[in-house]
């Protein structure tokens, strides 16, 4: 029976915005048919452009690069965490933040899935991803500190969310809002910002795949997330 796959990730093209000061995607011909037979592009990227992963050296001094972080963390079951009107009361708003009882309904869940020895994926459903590429992208909800440590202390080593970051995206400040990402990425666990179509999996048991590619000394990496059905 052939598997159905579920992209979970935004594309990469001249239109793919990138968060405040990191660098933009962009992509020209290397080789062509019409000079060299052949087609090659050549791309410029960071390692936090589109849908990515941040692993702890992201943020921590002597934290784990890329290559350094578990595959065995980065496919597992998925645990997507509602935070849409038909998860909720009603829906997120701008700049609205992510607290402990939004995550507390799907302690049971994670905790089955740890306790059998398996590394869930937990998965902020926001609904945001709607706004990929507009102004409204920015303004996005985030993670309440308290509720990422909460996360971390259950046992959480892979945070995926539909947006910037689980912190607070600002534009108009020099500063910015980190703290979600040191509990996280302090703890040795990580995070995957920009993901999408988290609706399409939101039901039944999914198996989610978020792994980088091998940059060796790496910070963080784009990936290209999927899902398919847990047997």
């Amino acid at each position: 029976m052939k598997t159905e796959v579920v992209d979970l990730s935004q594309i990469l093209n001249k239109d793919t915005p990138a968060y405040p000061g990191d660098t933009c995607f962009s992509s020209c011909p290397h080789l062509t048919f019409s000079e060299h037979g052949v087609r090659v592009q050549k791309i410029s990227i960071g390692t936090h452009t589109g849908t990515h992963i941040d692993v702890p050296s992201h943020f921590i001094d002597e934290g784990k690069t890329v290559e350094q972080v578990s595959l065995s963390w980065l496919v597992g079951p998925a645990v997507v965490i509602d935070l849409t009107q038909t998860g909720r009361d009603k829906d997120l708003q701008k700049r609205e933040t992510i607290g402990l009882d939004d995550l507390k309904p799907y302690e049971s869940r994670i905790k089955r899935y740890i306790d059998s020895g398996e590394t869930p994926i937990v998965l902020l459903r926001t609904g945001w991803s709607k706004y990929w590429a507009t102004e409204d992208y920015i303004p996005h909800p985030f993670v309440a500190p308290h509720a990422a440590q909460w996360l971390v202390d259950v046992g959480v080593r892979v945070l995926g969310i539909d947006t910037f970051s689980p912190d607070e995206t600002v534009v108009d400040s020099s500063d910015f809002v980190t703290a979600v990402h040191k509990i996280v990425l302090g703890a040795g666990a990580v995070i995957v910002e920009n993901l999408t179509n988290l609706a399409a999996i939101q039901e039944g048991e999914w198996v989610v795949s978020v792994v980088p590619l091998k940059l060796e000394g790496a910070d963080g990496s784009p990936i290209r997330a999927c899902a398919w059905r847990k047997e």
